[in-house]
């Protein structure tokens, strides 16, 4: 289970001001356009987000992993595929639910997620979990190996998402399921525009065009994917879902173990600090308790 970030909009309002508990470091009140050497690979972001994966802060993936489960009711022996399994909050419940009779594998391209999920797995004494590093666009399974395959909020990093979805109903048996869920639109407000209305100041060449996952982030998209994929009789549903943040701070943890991560890297340490200021800054002062996080479930019965 992955997690994507917005693109930045267009600035509303006056500059926020300086001071208070997540004030700027004396002088940075102006635009900042520095830039690194490079920019890292994508599974840089993810390897370096596996620090705060799992952090409590970041709860939404393992109430999501269960819902999932709780929306393919899988029988005791089942054979599951997870595809961008992130830390296992899908694929670890699955295999407690398919029992030592059943068997699980998670695919996930970051090995540093993986090797998160393998932890979480030997806590929970679940040996019957293989965890697999691979792409989401070079699965290696032969067809119909799987009861259900689950693609949950990772579909959209392929380069041709059409292919991945024909390639995931493929690996599905007959009578099996297919579940591909992505999130929604406005991921994460009122938060996600601090950052990025942050990001603008000091970086602005760093703000996005688009989210990850416009291609399907609404009912209507998520279903044209299933019809362009040759998937029948899907149907789509929306998980409405408010994430509670306990503190503002919270919300940074949050940006560390996300895809914002590889904006975050990006940044020079004095510019990071600059960016977590002005980001937690209008969330303190607001008392923001609660960010939106649903999410779309498409689901498919071959």
């Amino acid at each position: 289970m992955r997690i994507g970030a917005r693109p930045c909009r267009d600035a509303s309002g006056n500059l926020l001001a300086i001071g208070g508990p997540h004030a700027l470091p004396h002088g940075w009140d102006m635009p900042v356009t520095a830039n690194n050497e490079s920019k890292p690979p994508p599974d840089a972001a993810w390897n370096a987000a596996a620090d705060r994966y799992t952090d409590p802060a970041l709860s939404f993936t393992d109430y999501f992993g269960s819902r999932i489960i709780e929306r393919l009711a899988l029988r005791p022996g089942a054979q599951v595929l997870d595809v961008c399994c992130g830390a296992g909050a899908v694929a670890i419940p699955a295999a407690a639910a398919v029992g030592r009779r059943g068997h699980v594998v998670g695919v996930d391209s970051a090995e540093r997620l993986l090797q998160e999920a393998r932890r979480r797995a030997a806590e929970a004494h679940l040996a019957n979990i293989t965890w697999r590093a691979d792409d989401l666009s070079h699965l290696s399974f032969r067809d119909a190996s799987f009861d259900a395959v689950v693609c949950a909020f990772g579909i959209y990093y392929a380069p041709d998402v059409k292919s991945a979805a024909e390639r995931l109903w493929n690996l599905v048996r007959p009578g099996g399921r297919l579940l591909i869920a992505s999130w929604g639109e406005r991921l994460f407000e009122p938060a996600n525009s601090a950052f990025w209305d942050a990001v603008r100041k000091v970086r602005p060449a760093l703000c996005r065009a688009s989210n990850q996952w416009d291609a399907v982030g609404t009912p209507e998209r998520l279903a044209d994917l299933l019809a362009s994929a040759g998937v029948p009789g899907g149907s789509i549903s929306d998980e409405p879902y408010e994430h509670p943040l306990l503190r503002a701070e919270d919300w940074w943890t949050i940006v560390l173990g996300t895809h914002y991560r590889e904006v975050v890297d990006e940044l020079a340490p004095v510019e990071r600090d600059v960016v977590q200021a002005l980001t937690l800054k209008p969330l303190a002062e607001r008392r923001v308790e609660w960010i939106n996080a649903s999410a779309l479930f498409a689901t498919a019965r071959k």
